[in-house]
């Protein structure tokens, strides 16, 4: 077992516990579900499944997926109107993170549609070249593309580091997302 896998369990929890301080303070009724070290489609299947939400949507989302193995993800769903968003966290436990690390999840949210992805570091930051890169050129954070129906779709990525002491996500202050809190609200609007 790699060293980041024993934070996985205390990373989705934490992101659970703050997507559901932010429904209750708006008083939505919003579902946020996620799994640890999975297939992406099979995870969303199996958590949407057992809570009883895997609507057609759903399905149909995850028929497109490949084998995207990830290390830890969110769906939050909208069960009134079956919106539904998907945050992909790429978690690392080395000295620094590089290109490789965000470039890797760069693709995990591309291929997966997914519009939000975060990059995290267990107790550490990145290197000079990514901080330099992602301060310098704001388009690697921000992704627009056109999907096959003609549809624009952005996708954002931040970078966090997990505080293993306090059991926190503290930002760096790199890439579109900065705070936890500002995504999640963003989320919860795009999904009325």
């Amino acid at each position: 077992m790699s060293n980041e896998r024993k934070y996985y369990p205390y990373i989705i929890k934490y992101l659970q516990d703050e997507f559901r301080t932010i429904f209750q303070s708006q008083g939505l009724e919003y579902i946020i579900l996620g799994e640890i070290d999975t297939l992406l489609a099979h995870g969303i299947m199996k958590v949407c499944d057992d809570a009883g939400v895997l609507f057609k949507e759903v399905k149909h989302y995850t028929e497109n997926l490949g084998q995207l193995n990830v290390d830890v993800f969110l769906i939050v769903i909208n069960p009134e109107n079956k919106k539904f968003e998907v945050i992909i966290s790429e978690v690392k436990d080395i000295s620094s993170m590089g290109l490789k690390e965000y470039s890797q999840l760069m693709g995990y949210c591309l291929s997966s549609y997914s519009k939000y992805g975060l990059l995290i570091n267990v107790n550490n930051g990145v290197s000079k070249n990514l901080n330099d890169l992602l301060l310098l050129d704001y388009d690697l954070s921000t992704v627009n593309r056109i999907i096959q129906k003609g549809e624009m779709i952005t996708h954002q990525f931040g970078v966090f580091k997990w505080n293993s002491i306090n059991n926190r996500l503290e930002s760096l202050q790199l890439g579109k997302i900065h705070s936890l809190s500002e995504m999640i609200i963003e989320i919860c609007d795009k999904l009325k």
